[in-house]
């Protein structure tokens, strides 16, 4: 499991006022190689795919207080949600 954080690129809120505040969060980022598959049948559709990606498994979601706060941002507004991921998976991709 890997993070990174994207320069310039923070969490952010605005409160009724129009005041804003912000954190840097670091993104779960996952790579890896998942089984991906083509079989061919007899009947139509002449071919079945099985094709997934290596994604995050989202274990819960964690609150972050968001720490650099313009002066006067009401605070009851001061967290935002992001997801903690612990480990990456194989999710299938739905094909339509």
């Amino acid at each position: 499991m890997l993070t990174f954080q994207i320069p310039d690129l923070n969490a952010h809120k605005s409160d009724s006022a129009g005041k804003r505040c912000k954190v840097n969060v670091a993104l779960p980022l996952c790579r890896g190689f998942c089984k991906t598959s083509e079989q061919g049948t007899h009947r139509f559709p002449h071919s079945h795919h099985n094709s997934s990606v290596c994604a995050p498994k989202i274990e819960k979601m964690d609150k972050i207080k968001l720490t650099d706060c313009e002066e006067g941002f009401d605070t009851a507004f001061a967290w935002i949600e992001i997801p903690v991921v612990n480990h990456c998976h194989c999710q299938a991709l739905p094909l339509s």
